[in-house]
């Protein structure tokens, strides 16, 4: 599991654990699943929240397993 270092990061994981993430092995990260039905079916979305660095990141990965979604957070803002 990442390793949390200072209050900021403890209150950042808080916050987007009571919005729905929870920790994933498989990819390191906080995540959740979003999905949504077609005529053809259904698609799913992967939305986390990973540290790589020392930097938080947002990414989403689509049905495909493909990321179409990346931009690095600046805690203070998410921290609710």
């Amino acid at each position: 599991m990442t390793k949390v270092t200072n209050l900021t990061e403890k209150r950042f994981i808080k916050c987007i654990q009571d919005n729905g993430f929870d920790w994933d092995d498989t990819h390191q990260s906080y995540t959740r699943l979003w999905e949504t039905k077609t005529s053809e079916g259904k698609l799913q979305c992967v939305e986390m929240y990973k540290q790589e660095n020392s930097e938080w990141k947002q990414i989403m990965i689509g049905s495909d397993g493909n990321i179409f979604f990346e931009e690095n957070i600046n805690l203070d803002e998410h921290i609710s």
